[in-house]
């Protein structure tokens, strides 16, 4: 294949800075038919760098240290609902993934999707933030157990003590 160059689009606010990105937490659970869909919206990512959290009901939801949010509500965005719909369709078949759009110029672009946001190491609140999204992760099946796994399972491994 021959190299080529892709170019995206510079996506701005109206007022000339990248946009304000929606993050879509979905956890999906096998007892019901929608996601809980909590929202991290990040600021200023480039300048003032900040992050709140909101319900799809749009009230902040205290998750993450308060080092790293600003407490304050911003307006909520006139494109949610519809948002919130992309991202409970993209989402969809997975336990849990986070979906990442941008709301800018009255349309919604796509930014990802995730399965490990930062790497499973957020800076929860509390413990019992921690253990409150903990618990929102139920898997929709069992898990599938490969030959490969079965057979590491039952190796004798090495006591480390021994050695």
């Amino acid at each position: 294949m021959p190299p080529r160059l892709l170019f995206e689009k510079l996506l701005l606010d109206d007022l000339g800075r990248p946009p304000m990105d929606f993050k879509f937490y979905c956890f999906r659970r096998p007892d019901r038919s929608t996601p809980d869909i909590y929202i991290e919206v990040v600021q200023d990512r480039f300048t003032d760098f900040a992050v709140d959290y909101y319900d799809v009901d749009w009230n902040l939801v205290e998750v993450v240290k308060d080092r790293f949010t600003t407490g304050r509500r911003i307006p909520k965005p006139g494109q949610l609902n519809e948002a919130i719909e992309v991202a409970t369709k993209l989402s969809e078949g997975f336990d849990f993934a986070r979906v990442d759009l941008y709301l800018t110029g009255g349309r919604i672009y796509f930014g990802e999707i995730t399965f490990t946001p930062t790497g499973g190491l957020k800076n929860f609140k509390t413990p019992e933030h921690d253990r409150w999204w903990g618990q929102l992760m139920q898997p929709l099946k069992p898990p599938v157990i490969t030959h490969t796994q079965r057979v590491a399972a039952d190796m004798p491994w090495p006591d480390k003590r021994s050695q």
